[in-house]
């Protein structure tokens, strides 16, 4: 978590100095079982992302379809 935080704070302070004033956000990931999609995926770890960080989230809608249905929270089938 440490190395991400600082990493997106050494993005934003480079992307300022080049001129750079929007904000950055960071998209949304489907989850896929094993590797570390099943961590940066999960909801806590994305909150404390935002928050330490500062961006914002940009949900991927087709992103959050397919992690729903990779989780078996939505079978589009039913």
């Amino acid at each position: 978590m440490e190395q991400i935080v600082a990493n997106l704070a050494l993005m934003k302070k480079n992307l300022k100095q080049i001129g750079y004033q929007g904000e950055i956000l960071l998209e949304s990931l489907d989850y896929h079982e094993g590797g570390a999609y099943e961590r940066v995926t999960e909801p806590d770890f994305i909150r404390e992302v935002v928050e330490k960080s500062g961006v914002k989230l940009l949900v991927d809608f087709g992103h959050l379809l397919m992690a729903a249905t990779n989780n078996s929270l939505y079978k589009p089938d039913q």
